[in-house]
Formats: structure tokens, sequence, C-alpha cells
């Protein structure tokens, strides 16, 4: 299997996931579903980390893309979790993206 093949199937097992938080009164079943995102996203991390850990420059532009997409992410993560009580609950929760650059 590609990665491009594993990251579609990522994508979309997301996708269920967000669907069913977001539309559906009992979202159990597309939560499972979308549980496969996780581990996906994640061997494709390791994976394109193992390409470039050699070579300082690409490692250095690898993490730094990884912070910005974290950077950015995180106040419509706050912003979809809590709404307009941003102030009041932030870092109360994160975002996944900061799991993943750990």
């Amino acid at each position: 299997m590609s990665g491009f093949i594993l990251r579609i199937i990522a994508m979309l097992t997301m996708l269920a996931d967000h669907i069913g938080w977001n539309f559906i009164d009992n979202p159990m079943m597309l939560t499972w579903i979308g549980r496969i995102a996780f581990p996906c996203y994640a061997f494709l991390l390791a994976e394109g980390f193992f390409f470039v850990f050699k070579d300082k420059r690409r490692l250095l532009r690898y993490v730094s893309t990884l912070v910005l997409l974290a950077v950015i992410s995180e106040p419509c993560y706050d912003l979809l979790e809590f709404g307009s009580n941003i102030g009041t609950k932030f870092m109360e929760a994160q975002s996944v993206m900061i799991t993943l650059i750990l």
C-alpha cells in the first residue's frame, strides 16, 4: 500500500469521525471508524521523519513545518472546542498536533 492510499484512508476515516461528532446524535459507529486515522497519521509522520533525520537542513524544515501547522491549527481547534469561551478555557485542551510533534 502506498503512502498516498494510506493518507486517503486516514483522511476519510477522520472525516467520518468529524461528521459523526458534529452532525449525528449518536456518533459512536463513526467514532470507531475515525479512530483508524491517528495510527495512520502517526505512521506517516514517523516514515517522513525516517527519510529526513540524517540531513539537518531537511529535518529542521520538516519540524518547523509541523510546528507551523500546530500553531495555525490550535486557535481553530480551540474555537471549535470551546466556541466563544476561548479566553476562559484557553490551554484546557490541546489539538493532536502537539502530540504528533513530540
